[in-house]
């Protein structure tokens, strides 16, 4: 039982990084063509289509998919 329980777990763990890593993809095509440097989060959601909570859960604001963007802080 416990084993099936941590292979659950791993496979939560690997789509919210494969969402995670869609998102920022995303947001950085939604920058690349945006003329105001705005990027909407309702946009990239629907891009990788999730709802806006699933952004907020994995990023913690509408920033984060940028900021978690490699380059972009000077960390990643």
């Amino acid at each position: 039982m416990i084993e099936a329980a941590l292979r659950q777990l791993a496979g939560s763990l690997d789509q919210d990084v494969a969402t995670r890593a869609a998102m920022i993809e995303a947001a950085l095509r939604q920058l690349a063509g945006s003329l105001d440097h705005d990027v909407a989060t309702r946009a990239v959601c629907e891009a990788v289509g999730v709802t806006q909570p699933v952004l907020y859960r994995l990023f913690g604001d509408q920033l984060g998919p940028l900021d978690a963007a490699p380059g972009r802080d000077g960390t990643t």
